[in-house]
């Protein structure tokens, strides 16, 4: 009979762990006096002060509670012949299947155990990839993260979003393919957002600037969509849309593979998405809203003219693919082109003038 050692050191962790719950001592959290009242209903809050992520009284209790826990992890035997054997079964090698973009083929890669997966790209697979972005270097304390990533359709820029400390707030900055040096552009107050190209330059979603100092505790409202060309600076980016009268509704860009039609989702919650489409050859600023709602998820997969084709959920709870057709923009004809399965279709998309389905 074969031993799994793993499952073994797992049990005695556990084992360990609850035979040590008892001799922990935490410090006292104080309660304060905090009621609300909900339609008359009063709800005590005693640990609301702990919100204040900022005030000297949380860090202490903050530095407190982190005393213990490293106490109590420090003692734990065998501690260090699970992380040796994570280790070993984590360290390989990784990559996810390459793509192109202009004259290159990218990809992501991993050589072990590295934080962040590292974009390569080669002219060929046969060729030696080298690094594009590696996000591992982009701080030596490792506090800035890679959040978003993308290529301009003839492979010319990369536009890819970071995160300071943790922080919601992103920074978007431009690395020229050519040389493979960043620009001097940079993208701010930047939250919730993708990067879609046009030629050179491309739509994202922001909000406005925060007054100075209250960049982590103004509220965020207004969510709005702007575009920026290559080499201005952000001051100069144009204002593409917004709600004036909704403001808490979230925006996302994306552009279809010809670079025709500028696509608009909002939402209100994390379910549930509005669908708008502009025609970027007409100079009117004008958006055929297709869904004014947000009682089903859409998603814009590609389009062949002015026929759109969405990967959604409306009237199909395990998704489907719809056509729907601007050419009668007053009322856009949906028609089903995968109808809904019994099991959940998973992911759509184009390959030549095939379909690939997931499900």
């Amino acid at each position: 009979m074969q031993v799994n050692y793993y499952k073994i050191l797992l049990v005695v962790f556990t084992i360990q762990c609850l035979n040590m719950s008892g001799q922990l001592k935490y410090p006292v959290t104080k309660k304060a006096k905090q009621t609300d009242d909900y339609h008359g209903k009063k709800v005590n809050d005693p640990y609301r002060w702990l919100e204040d992520d900022n005030s000297k009284e949380t860090k202490v209790w903050v530095t407190e509670q982190n005393k213990v826990t490293q106490k109590y992890l420090s003692v734990i035997p065998y501690k260090e012949k699970i992380r040796t054997r994570l280790t070993e079964l984590w360290n390989y090698e990784k990559m996810n299947a390459p793509f192109k973009k202009g004259n290159y083929l990218f990809s992501y890669r991993n050589d072990g155990l590295q934080n962040q997966w590292v974009l390569y790209r080669q002219t060929s697979l046969l060729d030696k990839p080298e690094v594009v972005l590696d996000p591992n270097v982009l701080s030596t304390d490792g506090t800035i993260a890679l959040s978003n990533f993308s290529i301009s359709k003839d492979g010319k820029y990369l536009a890819y979003s970071i995160s300071k400390a943790g922080s919601d707030w992103e920074e978007i900055h431009i690395k020229d393919l050519i040389t493979l040096q960043d620009l001097t552009d940079v993208v701010k107050w930047v939250k919730f957002s993708g990067m879609a190209w046009r030629g050179n330059g491309f739509y994202y979603s922001r909000y406005d600037e925060p007054k100075a100092g209250k960049d982590f505790t103004d509220i965020n409202q207004f969510h709005k969509v702007y575009f920026h060309n290559i080499g201005k600076i952000q001051t100069e980016d144009a204002l593409v849309y917004q709600d004036e009268k909704h403001a808490n509704r979230n925006f996302t860009a994306q552009t279809t593979n010809d670079e025709n039609y500028l696509i608009v989702y909002g939402s209100e919650t994390t379910s549930g998405s509005s669908l708008m489409i502009k025609d970027l050859s007409l100079a009117t600023n004008n958006f055929t809203t297709l869904i004014d709602n947000f009682e089903s998820e859409y998603s814009v997969i590609d389009n062949i003219g002015t026929d759109f084709y969405v990967y959604t959920n409306m009237n199909a709870p395990t998704f489907k693919l719809a056509k729907v057709s601007l050419k009668n923009s007053t009322q856009p004809l949906w028609t089903d082109v995968v109808p809904e399965q019994k099991d959940l279709l998973e992911s759509v998309t184009f390959c030549g003038e095939h379909l690939v389905l997931a499900s």
